[in-house]
């Protein structure tokens, strides 16, 4: 994001792209292929990459004062999905429940 967010207009298409890039990866991990999985994790993380740097440009970019608060809680609660996102994959992976990654990343990028 930092090298092509001089090139960009604006982080609404940076973002959309984020987001059919993890919906991508949400079809392969509907997958219960290993290989596929694999891909689905790859794409998925080319995906978030940029998200967070995005929405950081996106307030400021809209004319929204971004207050102490109002970072504090956009920071809290990215942190709180990369923590809760890989336990809770982690537990599909020891458990083998590889067919709960499709939803499990669908209500992830719902969220």
């Amino acid at each position: 994001w930092a090298l092509c967010s001089s090139l960009v207009p604006s982080a609404y298409p940076v973002l959309l792209v984020n987001a059919l890039c993890c919906l991508g990866a949400t079809l392969l991990f509907s997958q219960a292929n290993e290989s596929t999985l694999l891909i689905g994790a790859l794409g998925s993380g080319i995906g978030v990459s940029s998200s967070f740097p995005a929405l950081m440009t996106l307030g400021p970019e809209a004319r929204i004062e971004m207050t102490p608060r109002r970072m504090a809680t956009l920071q809290l609660s990215a942190s709180a999905g990369e923590m809760l996102c890989p336990f809770f994959l982690g537990l599909c992976f020891q458990f083998r429940l590889y067919h709960w990654f499709g939803p499990l990343s669908f209500v992830q990028q719902c969220a």
